[in-house]
C-alpha cells in the first residue's frame, strides 16, 4: 500500500479533477432545463387556480339563485292569502330540499326571530323539526343581516360547521348559509328565509378537479383554517377545537403571503414543493349575481396549487438514463487516463520509497526497543547498538561489571557462530548483575541476521530485562510459603478439592486429624474420608453442591461422620467455600473435630433431663399416691371379702381388677419416666404430634404445676414429622417450666397443633426466613407476664436467665433453639407484657417411608427386638420342661416362680449371673428367664455365655427399662424376646409356652430328617 502512495495521489488528483469537469457541465445543462420546467409548472398552477376560482363562484352563484327562487315561491304563497299559510310553505320546502341533496337545512323565521318551519337533511332522509324543538334565532348574525335587506337581496354567512344544541354536529358538515327577507302584498316583511348549503358537494368537485390535473389543491380561509386540507390536516379544525399551527410551522413563507391583504398571486419554492397562491372572494364577480346587493361575511379564500419541487440536479442525473450513461462513459475514460498517469509516477519514485522504508524498519526494530540490542560482526566488534543497549553498556562500564558477556570473547564467539550456522539455537543465558546497588536480571538471546538483508551476516544479541518478573516470582514463592505456613498453623483441617472430589491440598491439621500423609491425600478423593456406608449418598450431595456452589459456614446441621485412615470414625462439622482456580471450580473445605463437643452437649442434655425429671417427680407423687391408694384399698377390701363366710366372687374379682388397672397405669407412667431419663445416642423417628401429646399429657400437665390450668386444643389430624422424641419431650418440658415460672399466681397453658402450608413467600422468624413448604406448627401459649423487650434478643443464649439465683440454669430455651435447628425447624415468638407469650415451633412435614407407614396405621419396624407368639396347644405338657429364673429382686423372682409352678413347670431360681451359670453346670435347663440389670454381670453378658456354652437353652429377657436400650446390644445372633416389667401372668405364660413349642417343633423336624 505504501509503495503506491505517490502514484495514488497522482491518480486520485487527476481522476477527481476530470470527474469535477464532467459533472460541472452536466450541472449547467440540468440547471437550464429546470428553469424551463419551472415556467411550465407555474403556468399549469395558474390554470388550475383559475379553474378552481370559476368552479367555486359558479357553485355559490347557483346556490344563491336557488335561494332567490325559493324566496319568490314563498312570497307568491303569502300574496294569495292575508295570513301566512304554513302548510303550503311546508309542502314547498319539503319538495325543494328533497330534490336538492346539497341543501342541508331550510328554515322560515318570523320577524321576532322564532323559527316557524325547519327541515333538516339527514342520512335517513328529510326530516321536519317539531314545534317544541324550534328555536329562537333572533341573536344569530345571519338573521340580523337579512332583517335589514330589501326584497330580492341576500345575506351570505361565513363558511363554518353546522352547530346543533351549541355543539358542532358530528360528522362535521361544512356549511354556507344564505338568507333573504320575505315580504307580503303590502310590502311588509313577514319573516326571513335561511338556507344552509352543504359544502361537501363543492369540495368533492374541487377534489375531482385536483385529481384530473394531477396536482394538489389546498384552500385556506381568511382565518387561516383549512377548507380543502392536505392529507394530514383537518377541515375547519379550529372550530373542532384543534389548533392548526402546522401551516405556520411547515410553510412560514405561505403564512406571510396569506397575512398580506389583497396580495397578488405568488409563486415560490417551500418545503420541497412549488406553491402558487391566488386569493378570491365569493360573489365578487358581477356575472354571478348581476344587480343583487348582499351582505357578504364569507371573507377571503386562498387557493393554493401545489406541485412537488423540481428534483436536484444529481437526482435528475440518477433518473435520466441518457445522462447517466454519458456520465459513466466519461468517468471510465477519465479513470483509465488517471490510472496510467499514477502508475508512471509511482514507478519513478519506487526506489526512493524502498530505501526510506528500510531505514524506518531498521529504526523501529532497534532504536525503539526497550531491550538492549547489539549487532556484532564475526570479529566480535559491535557495529550497532540501540539506545537501550548503549545505556546498558554505560551502566555496566560505570559499575565495572563484565560477568556474563563471554559471548563477546573470541573462543565463545566461534562456538556461537558455529551453532547458529548449523541451525542449532543456543540456550538462553540468565544473567544476574548488581547495577547501582540493585540486583538486575537479564535473559540473553542470540540469532543471525541473514546476508539477504545486509551486506554481511551479523550476530544479533538481545538483552531482555526480567528483573520485575524474577521479583514477582520470588514474591509468589514467598506468598505461597506464607499461605502454607498459615494453613498449617490453622486449628482446623483444611482441604482443597475439585467438583469431582479429587484432593489437591491438605494442611498439617488435616494430616493429623485423618492420620494420612500429604501424598495419601493427593492420591485420594473426598469420599475416602467418609464411612463406606454413606459414601454413595455423600457423592450425590457433592454433585448437587457442584451444580449450585454456595458458601456454607459452620453451624447447626453441618455435622457429619468422618473416617480416618485406620477406619476409625469421628464426629465432625464442615464449612464449604467455592473458589475458581484457573477457570475451574474448586471447593475449600474446613473440617473440625467435634467429638468432645458432642460429648459435652450430650452431658448437658442429660443434665437437663435429670433436672426436669427431678421437678416432675414431685408433681407426679400425687398421681402415684392415688394409684397406690387404689391398689392398697382394693386389696384390703379383697382380704375382707375373703374373711366373710360366703365368698362373693364377683365383688372379689371387681376389686382385684381395679387394683390391677391402677397398677398398669402406674407401670405406664413409670416406663415413660424411665424412657425420658435414659441416656442414648440422638436419633430421629417419625412422630405424630397429636398422639405424642395424648401419650405424654399426664407428664406435661405435671410439669405445668398444680396452679396452672393445662389444656390441649382438640385436633383431628396433623402431618407426621421427623424428630428425636426425647429431645422433643425435653423442649416441651422446658417451655412448660418457663410458662409455669411466668405465672407464679397461676394461669393457663394452651397447647395446639395445626398444619400450615406456606406457598407464596416465606415470612421472618427467629434466625431467618421460613422457606416455602408444608409445616406442622406446635404452639405453646401461656397467660403469664410476658417477656421484656430488652431481653428478646438474648433469651435463646446459653446461661441467660432472668430467674432468681438457684432457680434456673439458662439452658432451657437454648436447648429448644438447638433442638429446632437439629430438626431443621424454625421458631416464631409472640409476647406481650401483661398478656402472655406464645412459642410457635415450625416442624417440616416428613414424607419418608416410615412416616407413610405410620400414617397408614402400620407400626414402625423394630430392628432387633421381636415377640413371636404362636397359638397354644391344648396337648402341651409343662411338666416336661425345666425353667431357670434369674433375677436379683426377691419379690419379682418369687412372683415369676409362683406363676410358672402354678402352670406346672419345673422351676429353678438364681439371684445372679454366676449363680445361674452354676445351676446350668449341674443340671439341664430348657428355658431361662433373666433380668437385664443385675450386679456383676448383666443379662446380656449372661446370655452371651449361655448361648455359646448351652446353645439349646432358650432365653427371654425381662426388664423395667424400655425396649430401645436393648437395640444397642448387637452381640447376640438370635432374636431377643423382651418381657416388660411389671408383666401379667397370662403374658409370661404365653411367651414361655410359645417359645417351648417352637423349640419342640424344630426338634421333631430335625429328628424326621
Amino acid at each position: 500500500m505504501t509503495s503506491w502512495k505517490k502514484g495514488g495521489k497522482v491518480f486520485a488528483l487527476t481522476f477527481l479533477l476530470g470527474i469535477c469537469v464532467v459533472f460541472f457541465f452536466i450541472y449547467i445543462y440540468l440547471l437550464v432545463d429546470a428553469e424551463g420546467k419551472k415556467e411550465r409548472i407555474q403556468l399549469h398552477n395558474e390554470h388550475l387556480s383559475l379553474a378552481a376560482d370559476t368552479l367555486i363562484n359558479e357553485w355559490v352563484g347557483g346556490m344563491a339563485q336557488n335561494v332567490l327562487f325559493l324566496a319568490e315561491e314563498t312570497t307568491s304563497l303569502t300574496q294569495n292569502s292575508p295570513r301566512l299559510n304554513l302548510t303550503l310553505l311546508r309542502n314547498l320546502y319539503f319538495n325543494f330540499i328533497n330534490h336538492q341533496q346539497v341543501l342541508g337545512q331550510i328554515r322560515y323565521i318570523s320577524n321576532a326571530g322564532q323559527e316557524m318551519i325547519r327541515f333538516n337533511q339527514t342520512p335517513a332522509g328529510v326530516k321536519e323539526v317539531t314545534s317544541e324543538h324550534l328555536q329562537d334565532k333572533s341573536t344569530r348574525y345571519y338573521f340580523k343581516d337579512a332583517v335589514d335587506l330589501k326584497n330580492g337581496q341576500l345575506a351570505i354567512s361565513k363558511l363554518d360547521l353546522n352547530i346543533e344544541n351549541n355543539r358542532v354536529e358530528i360528522p362535521i358538515k361544512p356549511t354556507l348559509r344564505i338568507s333573504t327577507p320575505i315580504f307580503d302584498i303590502e310590502g311588509q316583511r313577514q319573516g326571513v328565509l335561511v338556507v344552509n348549503f352543504l359544502v361537501h358537494d363543492l369540495l368533492a368537485k374541487l377534489d375531482n378537479l385536483k385529481r384530473e390535473s394531477q396536482q394538489q389543491l389546498w384552500i385556506v380561509n381568511q382565518r387561516f383554517d383549512w377548507v380543502l386540507a392536505p392529507p394530514d390536516q383537518m377541515i375547519l379544525g379550529e372550530q373542532q377545537g384543534f389548533h392548526q399551527d402546522d401551516l405556520f410551522a411547515k410553510y412560514p413563507e405561505l403564512a406571510k403571503v396569506l397575512s398580506i391583504e389583497h396580495s397578488p398571486p405568488s409563486f415560490w419554492h417551500e418545503a420541497g414543493r412549488l406553491l402558487y397562491v391566488h386569493a378570491i372572494q365569493l360573489f365578487d364577480s358581477p356575472e354571478v349575481m348581476q344587480n343583487a346587493v348582499m351582505k357578504n361575511r364569507s371573507g377571503m379564500f386562498y387557493i393554493i396549487c401545489v406541485m412537488p419541487d423540481l428534483p436536484t440536479w444529481y437526482t435528475q442525473l440518477l433518473h435520466d438514463e441518457r445522462l447517466k450513461q454519458w456520465a459513466v462513459q466519461l468517468s471510465i475514460l477519465i479513470f483509465l487516463f488517471s490510472l496510467a498517469l499514477g502508475f508512471y509516477a509511482n514507478k519513478s519514485a519506487s526506489l526512493q520509497r524502498h530505501n526510506l522504508y528500510q531505514k524506518k524498519l531498521f529504526d523501529n526494530f532497534f532504536n525503539r526497543s526497550p531491550n538492549g540490542l547489539f549487532l556484532c560482526d564475526q570479529d566480535g566488534a559491535i557495529v550497532f547498538q540501540n539506545e537501550a543497549g548503549h545505556i546498558l553498556m554505560s551502566e555496566l562500564a560505570l559499575n565495572k561489571v563484565y560477568t556474563g558477556l563471554q559471548f563477546f570473547h573470541k573462543s565463545s564467539r566461534r562456538i556461537l557462530w558455529q551453532q547458529l550456522a548449523d541451525g542449532v539455537l543456543p540456550d538462553q543465558n540468565e544473567l544476574t548483575m548488581m547495577v547501582n546497588r540493585r540486583k538486575r536480571c537479564f535473559r540473553v538471546q542470540c540469532f543471525l541476521m541473514s546476508a539477504d538483508v545486509l551486506e554481511a551476516p551479523l550476530l544479533a544479541v538481545v538483552f531482555y530485562e526480567v528483573t520485575q518478573l524474577v521479583e514477582a516470582q520470588q514474591k509468589m514463592k514467598d506468598s505461597e510459603r506464607q499461605v502454607r505456613a498459615l494453613l498449617d498453623s490453622a486449628p482446623d483441617a483444611i482441604l482443597l478439592s475439585d467438583t469431582n472430589g479429587n484432593i489437591y491440598m491438605a494442611n498439617k491439621k488435616a494430616q493429623q486429624l485423618f492420620d494420612m500423609t500429604l501424598d495419601n491425600f493427593l492420591n485420594a478423593t473426598i469420599e475416602t474420608l467418609i464411612p463406606i456406608e454413606i459414601r454413595k449418598h455423600h457423592a450425590m450431595l457433592r454433585e448437587k453442591y457442584a451444580k449450585n456452589p454456595q458458601e456454607r459456614v459452620m453451624s447447626m446441621g453441618t455435622d457429619f461422620k468422618a473416617q480416618k485412615a485406620n477406619g476409625a470414625t469421628f464426629d465432625a462439622e464442615i464449612s464449604l467455600s467455592p473458589i475458581t482456580i484457573k477457570g475451574k471450580q474448586h471447593v475449600i473445605s474446613i473440617i473440625r473435630d467435634i467429638t468432645e463437643r458432642k460429648k459435652l452437649e450430650n452431658d448437658v442434655r442429660q443434665s437437663q433431663k435429670m433436672d426436669a425429671l427431678g421437678k416432675l417427680t414431685g408433681n407426679l407423687a400425687h398421681d402415684f399416691n392415688n394409684f397406690l391408694t387404689t391398689i392398697i384399698g382394693n386389696l384390703d377390701l379383697s382380704k375382707l371379702l375373703l374373711e366373710q363366710p360366703e365368698l362373693d366372687k364377683l365383688k372379689l374379682e371387681e376389686k382385684l381388677n381395679a387394683a390391677v388397672s391402677a397398677s398398669e397405669k402406674a407401670s405406664k407412667l413409670t416406663r415413660r419416666l424411665l424412657t425420658f431419663a435414659r441416656q442414648q445416642p440422638v436419633s430421629e423417628n417419625c412422630v405424630l404430634l397429636l398422639s405424642f401429646l395424648e401419650e405424654e399429657s399426664r407428664i406435661l400437665a405435671a410439669a405445668s404445676g398444680k396452679l396452672v390450668k393445662f389444656e390441649i386444643c382438640p385436633r383431628r389430624f396433623a402431618w407426621p414429622i421427623m424428630v428425636n422424641r426425647d429431645e422433643l419431650m425435653t423442649a416441651m418440658l422446658n417451655l412448660l417450666t418457663n410458662a409455669k415460672d411466668a405465672m407464679p399466681g397461676g394461669g393457663s397453658v394452651f397447647i395446639d397443633v395445626e398444619n400450615f402450608m406456606l406457598e407464596d413467600k416465606g415470612f421472618d422468624v427467629l434466625g431467618g426466613e421460613i422457606p416455602v413448604g408444608d409445616y406442622v406448627i406446635l404452639s405453646v401459649s401461656d397467660t403469664g407476664t410476658g417477656i421484656e423487650t430488652e431481653n428478646l434478643n438474648s433469651i435463646f443464649e446459653p446461661f441467660f436467665t432472668t430467674k432468681p439465683k438457684n432457680k434456673g440454669t439458662g439452658f432451657g430455651l437454648a436447648q429448644v433453639f438447638s433442638f429446632m435447628k437439629q430438626s431443621k425447624g424454625f421458631i416464631k415468638l409472640y409476647t406481650e407484657q401483661g398478656i402472655g407469650t406464645t412459642f410457635q415451633l415450625f416442624f417440616p412435614r416428613d414424607d419418608s417411608e416410615e412416616c407413610v407407614k405410620l400414617m397408614s396405621g402400620i407400626p414402625p419396624e423394630t430392628p432387633t427386638v421381636s415377640s413371636s407368639v404362636i397359638e397354644v396347644d391344648d396337648a402341651f405338657d409343662p411338666s416336661q420342661f425345666s425353667i431357670l429364673v434369674v433375677d436379683d429382686d426377691v419379690g419379682v423372682r418369687a412372683l415369676a416362680v409362683e406363676y410358672l409352678e402354678r402352670a406346672g413347670y419345673n422351676v429353678i431360681t438364681a439371684y445372679s449371673a454366676d449363680t445361674a451359670l452354676s445351676v446350668l453346670r449341674k443340671q439341664s435347663v430348657d428355658f431361662m428367664l433373666t433380668d437385664v440389670v443385675m450386679p456383676e454381670k448383666n443379662g446380656f453378658e449372661l446370655a452371651s455365655i449361655v448361648e455359646s456354652e448351652y446353645p439349646d437353652v432358650d432365653i427371654v429377657f425381662s426388664s423395667g427399662f424400655p425396649k430401645d436400650i436393648l437395640n444397642q446390644a448387637r452381640l447376640l445372633k438370635n432374636k431377643m424376646i423382651l418381657l416388660d416389667k411389671p408383666y401379667r401372668k397370662s403374658h409370661l405364660l404365653s411367651i414361655v409356652q410359645s417359645r417351648l413349642m417352637l423349640r419342640k417343633a424344630a426338634s421333631e423336624s430335625n429328628n424326621k430328617k
